[in-house]
This record gives C-alpha cells, structure tokens and sequence, in this order.
C-alpha cells in the first residue's frame, strides 16, 4: 500500500494534465481510505 501511495504522490506532482483524475482520486480513497490517499495530491 505504501508503494501505491508514493507512486500517487509522486506521479501527482508531475502529471497535472490528466482527465478525470479528482473522480480518480475520489474512487482510490473509497477504496484504501482517505487516511491513506492524500487529498491534496
């Protein structure tokens, strides 16, 4: 879980142009839980 974390983070912080990633990020804290996901990503 961490590693899917880190890979988030990190890929957040260079790819701004994707489509639908908020309703994408949204699902990946339903899933792992917002403690988990960080929501300002």
């Amino acid at each position: 879980m961490k590693s899917l974390y880190l890979a988030i983070r990190e890929t957040s912080k260079r790819w701004r142009g994707v489509h639908h990633w908020k309703q994408a990020m949204q699902t990946f804290q339903i899933l792992f839980g917002e403690d988990r996901v960080p929501v300002n990503a």
